[in-house]
């Protein structure tokens, strides 16, 4: 067995949205948790830099530059809230770090902790261009696909295959059962209004008990995003979804 992830976070800890993945990270890692990380020469014991953003330009990127000096070897991520949205179109993103939205944390999270306990290489220690390590099922996993979207419909079957599972969608005008019981549902809407809201709850009831269900939502809110899982979502996740993340929500049974 590894010796725990050894994470800095800093930043906006107490944000109302970053309180699962705080909580997250002090169940899995050795962590330090400040609101300020003073650069200094003296090298850094940590493998991982986790920021926490709740707006835009509300840590300084001289911090981080100094952070990265002392941490060469270290992943650098920023977990942003959902006033960062448009942050790439109107402001100056943290350098260095990769960018994940709050919603998007538990997945990415998933596979970092996959990885590390598995002594593989995480995304931060690959090569520049060097793929990303898939994790897949150890036996074969059918999962439902409810979307009205033929592309959504098309890529989520194609990021299915790449997982090495099977994917199953009928469209949602004229769902068909399905006559094996699937392992777990992916369900793709909007911004989940009434009517959505609807679709959800529907699509989850032909779910067997217990699977795991992710939401593809565009843009999700806090209160989009706890309606979701009130009406059964296991994870949410917005638009544009990443494949290893989608795989990380629909195996988090096989990857815990």
């Amino acid at each position: 067995m590894p010796p725990p992830l050894r994470v800095l976070a800093i930043g906006d800890l107490e944000h109302d949205e970053f309180s699962r993945a705080v909580e997250l990270i002090e169940q899995d890692a050795i962590v330090e948790l400040t609101r300020h990380a003073e650069a200094s020469e003296e090298p850094s014991p940590f493998e991982l830099l986790v920021a926490f953003q709740s707006r835009p330009s509300n840590i300084d990127p001289t911090l981080i530059d100094g952070l990265r000096a002392r941490m060469p070897l270290a992943g650098m991520a920023v977990v942003l809230g959902s006033w960062c949205e448009g942050e790439m179109r109107t402001g100056a993103p943290l350098p260095h770090c990769e960018r994940v939205f709050w919603y998007q944390f538990a997945p990415w999270w998933q596979t970092v902790r996959a990885a590390w306990i598995e002594n593989r290489p995480a995304h931060w220690q690959l090569a520049p261009g060097d793929d990303r390590p898939i994790t897949r099922p150890a036996s074969p996993k059918l999962i439902a696909i409810d979307t009205a979207d033929h592309d959504s419909a098309h890529a989520l079957l194609d990021a299915c295959e790449t997982l090495g599972m099977a994917g199953a969608w009928s469209p949602r005008h004229d769902r068909r059962p399905l006559t094996t019981h699937a392992s777990a549902g992916v369900w793709v809407g909007a911004q989940l209004d009434k009517v959505e809201e609807q679709q959800l709850a529907s699509f989850r009831q032909s779910l067997p008990e217990h699977t795991p269900l992710v939401v593809l939502l565009d843009f999700p809110r806090r209160d989009r995003v706890e309606r979701a899982l009130e009406l059964g979502a296991t994870e949410v996740l917005g638009k544009p979804w990443r494949v290893e993340q989608l795989g990380a929500a629909v195996l988090g049974d096989v990857l815990a």
